[in-house]
């Protein structure tokens, strides 16, 4: 229920790390994101996704909508369904106050920080809120969430699970200390010749464009899925014909995690942002407490544009 209220590898260059020039100097760029969705509470985590928000949609006068979750209790199971406990009924008129209060919080703070807002309250039951910020971001361009420390809450989690899977739209998880907000300048992509890579890179297409620097980056995994003899050529080269400026890196496996390789790559880069595959499936937390994502939930000091 919800009420809205390097090793080197061959290639056609000779080189392994190759950079590509930017194929034109055309003016015509898409558009950053007009309108960007952030999840606000009283977290350091939501003040910092906030004004990395503000940052995106300052530079092309887009518009941000914060959303406050009321978390209401959830609807016991008795054999008597026509008749609520006044237990139930007192829970949720003290969630009903404070979820009111917790909006008045976020107002103030917002109203301090003099970020043009368009700030809205949901109510819902704690288990639906991943699955409403997905269908409040079907009317955005991107969702922005702010990871606390550690990896996020069990609750950024879920609202993480809801939009990456439930959304169809891109999703930036901003870290707590992640400061100054600034446009990304420099971005590693974590490549993989998937469709959730291809649809990451496709939807960070507007930042990639406005970009210094674009770091393709291929971790040789084996018996993952195979790229011919140049892995990472097609997707730069495609890159720069859309006016990236992109550069390839192979790095292979070794018994260093993936997550840790990008991690270490990102920091000699000097990214400050990495795009990635949300990779997966509605069995999530099978799917989260495993392999790359997680662990780079953990490590990353940088914002993460997931797309799946």
């Amino acid at each position: 229920m919800s009420l809205a209220t390097s090793s080197p590898s061959r290639s056609p260059a000779g080189s392994a790390k190759r950079r590509t020039r930017r194929a034109s100097s055309s003016s015509h760029q898409n558009p950053l994101f007009q309108d960007i969705l952030v999840f606000q509470d009283d977290s350091e985590a939501s003040l910092s996704a906030l004004r990395y928000a503000q940052t995106l949609a300052t530079s092309s006068d887009g518009n941000v909508t914060g959303v406050v979750f009321g978390l209401l209790a959830e609807y016991p199971m008795t054999v008597y369904a026509e008749t609520l406990p006044s237990t139930w009924l007192a829970l949720q008129a003290k969630a009903n106050e404070e979820a009111e209060a917790l909006e008045k919080s976020v107002a103030a703070r917002i109203k301090k920080t003099r970020i043009a807002t368009d700030l809205r309250r949901v109510n819902v039951m704690g288990s639906e809120a991943g699955g409403s910020l997905a269908g409040q971001a079907h009317y955005a361009d991107l969702v922005v969430v702010g990871l606390t420390k550690g990896g996020g809450t069990d609750f950024e989690n879920l609202l993480f699970e809801g939009a990456l899977f439930g959304s169809g739209k891109p999703l930036i998880l901003v870290p707590e200390a992640f400061s100054p907000p600034r446009m990304p300048a420099r971005v590693v992509i974590g490549w993989r010749a998937t469709r959730e890579a291809a649809r990451a890179v496709q939807d960070a297409m507007p930042i990639l464009q406005a970009a210094e620097a674009v770091l393709v980056l291929v971790v040789d995994e084996r018996g993952k899925v195979p790229e011919g003899q140049d892995p990472g050529a097609d997707i730069a080269r495609y890159l720069a014909r859309h006016d990236v400026k992109v550069e390839v890196k192979h790095v292979p496996g070794s018994t260093t995690s993936v997550s840790r390789i990008l991690s270490n790559e990102m920091r000699y880069f000097g990214a400050d942002l990495l795009v990635l595959g949300g990779y997966g499936h509605s069995r999530f937390r099978e799917w989260l407490l495993g392999g790359v994502t997680r662990d780079i939930l953990t490590l990353t000091e940088t914002p993460v544009l997931f797309s799946h």
